[in-house]
This record gives structure tokens, sequence and C-alpha cells, in this order.
């Protein structure tokens, strides 16, 4: 019975802690999506009366933090799921 409360307490400190790295990745994440969104409508605004190409330039700019967005979310994925497996394969004994 004691060996099993330790291994109930390894696995619950170990899916808190897997659950406050993802808390802990959300904040940069939120970052980068807000940036993406507050481009995004700047260029939708300056498209009305500013130049083509200054226009174009935010636009970009947007799509490209969007693209940072993406592997931001890419990598912490990848991330939890390398941690995942370890400690599953490290509670297994392999």
């Amino acid at each position: 019975m004691l060996i099993g409360s330790a291994v109930l307490v390894k696995n619950s400190i170990g899916t808190f802690m897997l659950i406050l790295l993802v808390v802990l990745c959300l904040i940069p994440l939120i970052k980068l999506l807000v940036m993406t969104v507050l481009l995004k409508g700047a260029a939708a605004v300056m498209g009305l009366t500013a130049d083509k190409r200054m226009t174009s330039c935010t636009d970009r700019m947007g799509e490209s933090c969007g693209l940072l967005f993406q592997t931001a979310v890419t990598v912490i994925t990848l991330f939890v799921i390398t941690i995942a497996i370890i400690s599953y394969s490290t509670n297994r004994g392999f």
C-alpha cells in the first residue's frame, strides 16, 4: 500500500509539472497571437489611406508572426509529447 501511494504521488507531481509547463508556455503564445492580430488589423486599417508598400509590409509582418505562432505551438506540443514518453518509459522500467 505504501509503494502504491508513492507511485500515485510521483505520477500526480509529474502531471502537475506538465500542466505547469503548458501554462508557462501559454504566455508567449498569447503574446504572439495578440501581435499577429494587431499587425493584421493595422494592415487592414492602413489599407484605407496608406501607401500600398507600407500596407503590404505590415501584412507580411502579421503573416510572419502567425507562422512563428504555429511553429511555437508545434514545438511546445512535441516537447510535451517527449516529456510524456520519457516519463512513461521511466515508470515502466525501460
